[in-house]
Formats: structure tokens, C-alpha cells, sequence
């Protein structure tokens, strides 16, 4: 499988835009620092992917979900999320013992799952845990 994936920085709430084949593996080197151009904006926690089967296809939407068509559409697409209409107050949004872990081990990425399923709970938040 290919992943098309977004990120948000817990520390400026920007987004990253990104395609792996291991999304796991990917949202951990993000939060370890492996990525050099947005090592500075760490933690992350994954807010959104889509799964494709071919590879073309996947960087294909990855390029779609760059541009500014895109980007309309994911804020059409993640509307519940980005509006605080769900009764989180933005101090509840992320906690401070996840934002302030080191995110370097399995369980601490675990919990961002975990904190992401509070959020929004889906049987997909649900089983990514």
C-alpha cells in the first residue's frame, strides 16, 4: 500500500503534506527530527491519509492535495476538525503530556493515536491504535 498523508505541527498547527509506503514508520521519523525542513516544527500528529494500492496514484493526489484545489478540498474534508464546534476547548485539543513527550518510542506515537481517536473517534482512529 502507498500513503498519502497529512501532518500537523502541535507547535504552529501548519501542516505537512506527505506520501510513504510505511505510514508508521514515516509519522515516526517526522517526530524524531529525520526530516530535515521541518524537524524545528515537531511533534506532529497525524490528522489524515487516504491508502492506494498504486503508486502513481498516490503521488498523483499527493500533488492534488498540494495545490490550492486541494487544500479546499481538505478543508471541506476535515471541517469537524478544524472548527471547534466539537466542545474541545483548544487547551483540551492536545494535551500537555503529549505535547510535550519526546517522540522517539512506539507508545509515545501510540498515544498520539490515541488522542487523535479522542478527537474525532472512527473505527479507522480506533484500529490504528
Amino acid at each position: 500500500m502507498f500513503y498519502v498523508y497529512i501532518i500537523e505541527s502541535l507547535s504552529d498547527h501548519g501542516w505537512y503534506i506527505g506520501f510513504s509506503s510505511d505510514l508508521r514508520e514515516r509519522l515516526m521519523d517526522h517526530n524524531r527530527g529525520d526530516t530535515i525542513s521541518i524537524a524545528h516544527r515537531r511533534p506532529f500528529i497525524l490528522i489524515y491519509y487516504e491508502a492506494y494500492l498504486c503508486k502513481k496514484d498516490a503521488t498523483g493526489r499527493e500533488l492534488f492535495l498540494k495545490s490550492g484545489a486541494g487544500r479546499r478540498f481538505l478543508k471541506k474534508q476535515l471541517f469537524h476538525y478544524l472548527n471547534k464546534d466539537n466542545d474541545i476547548r483548544e487547551s483540551e485539543r492536545y494535551p500537555r503530556a503529549v505535547v510535550n513527550k519526546t517522540w522517539t518510542e512506539t507508545r509515545d506515537i501510540k498515544k498520539v493515536f490515541e488522542v487523535a481517536s479522542r478527537l474525532c473517534p472512527t473505527d479507522e482512529a480506533k484500529s490504528a491504535v
